[in-house]
């Protein structure tokens, strides 16, 4: 996660107009961002970029927003572990000591095996002295889902020490790594396979809301990367030049060396190469549904037709049926799970991906 903060007494602070560059820039990269702003928000469409807000002093949120709430240690770590009252349940917990002028970033400190049944119960951000030379000790005794850190990779307030912050990555990596029971070490890359219309890239984007890790749209990649439409590259290059293109991104991307979802485009599979790629860079699931459900999906997606190509010249479901058929056992090669989509919501589908990532690890 990349976090901006929109508060003018603080070092930290940045503006609109800036917030609009970094974010541009920071969009191809696939981060999540966090806006974190005190007493009040900026303008809604500043507001609406980021992934989640992180409030302090008297912002009201609308109950839409995605948010992390920030809990100052004496208020949490009593002896039942009680949560303060909120309305509605955070994305995220960021803990953090209450010391300081401002609001946040004032690093201090503070003994972190405390907080730990704290978050092995919620998803959890551990803020507040963390620095490169403690942070392995912040993950082996909180074992927390992510690190918030600001002054301690800072050269002067406000002014981040690239160095500093390479280092903090690297250690933190190798902490998690070397933590049996850490999430980082523990969780594996999501990949999916399967037909146009199936759910792919929705249910992606689903459980990367769920898990805070960076996803990818291999379509969507290509067309970034090409600056044409898929539609456009088949009509103008042919379907090799295409599968050249998706090969070689699939390839950029897996194996990675820390955990992302990746939602595949319903051909990768039909290269060899990127079918052991996939096999092997994660567990792999393979999104099903009728061709009529298929469809109808294929019919209430307004850009399907203008940004995809048809495959064949058959009418619509004789050619999803088709397509099926030659495609199944290269699905079924690749895939260490089938889902049916057809009788389940996104979310429904993303518990069962949850539950299978629990029996594997």
């Amino acid at each position: 996660m990349i976090g901006l903060v929109h508060f003018p007494p603080s070092p930290r602070h940045i503006d609109a107009s800036q917030i609009g560059e970094i974010l541009d820039a920071v969009e191809p990269i696939q981060k999540k961002t966090v806006l974190v702003v005190v007493d009040h928000l900026p303008d809604e469409r500043i507001v609406s970029r980021f992934d989640y807000v992180q409030p302090y002093g008297k912002v009201q949120l609308d109950v839409s927003m995605k948010r992390i709430d920030v809990i100052k240690d004496e208020t949490v770590f009593c002896e039942k572990m009680n949560v303060p009252a909120i309305s509605t349940k955070p994305e995220l917990y960021a803990l953090e000591m209450s010391s300081g002028v401002l609001p946040g970033g004032n690093g201090t400190a503070w003994d972190w095996s405390s907080a730990r049944p704290f978050c092995e119960r919620y998803r959890t951000l551990i803020a507040g002295g963390v620095t490169p030379e403690n942070v392995a000790d912040v993950i082996r005794n909180a074992n927390p889902l992510g690190i918030d850190v600001s002054s301690g990779v800072e050269s002067s307030p406000g002014i981040k020490d690239i160095e500093r912050v390479k280092r903090l990555i690297a250690n933190a990596r190798m902490a998690g790594t070397a933590l049996d029971d850490s999430p980082f070490a523990a969780m594996q890359s999501f990949i999916f396979i399967g037909y146009r219309g199936t759910g792919k890239t929705t249910v992606a984007r689903k459980l990367a809301e769920r898990l805070g890790i960076p996803v990818i749209d291999a379509d969507a990649e290509i067309q970034r990367q090409s600056g044409k439409s898929i539609a456009e590259i088949f009509a103008q290059d042919g379907e090799a030049a295409f599968r050249d293109i998706e090969e070689s991104i699939i390839a950029a991307i897996l194996p990675s060396t820390s955990p992302l979802i990746l939602a595949t485009g319903g051909g990768a599979i039909l290269r060899e190469n990127t079918r052991k790629r996939l096999r092997q860079s994660g567990r792999v699931f393979w999104l099903t549904a009728m061709p009529d459900t298929i469809l109808q999906r294929i019919a209430r997606d307004v850009s399907s037709a203008t940004m995809r190509p048809n495959l064949t010249s058959l009418p619509m479901r004789d050619e999803i049926v088709t397509i099926l058929e030659q495609r199944q056992m290269l699905y079924s090669e690749v895939a260490h799970e089938m889902i049916d989509t057809d009788c389940r919501t996104a979310d429904e589908i993303v518990e069962i991906v949850l539950r299978s990532e629990m029996g594997s690890s």
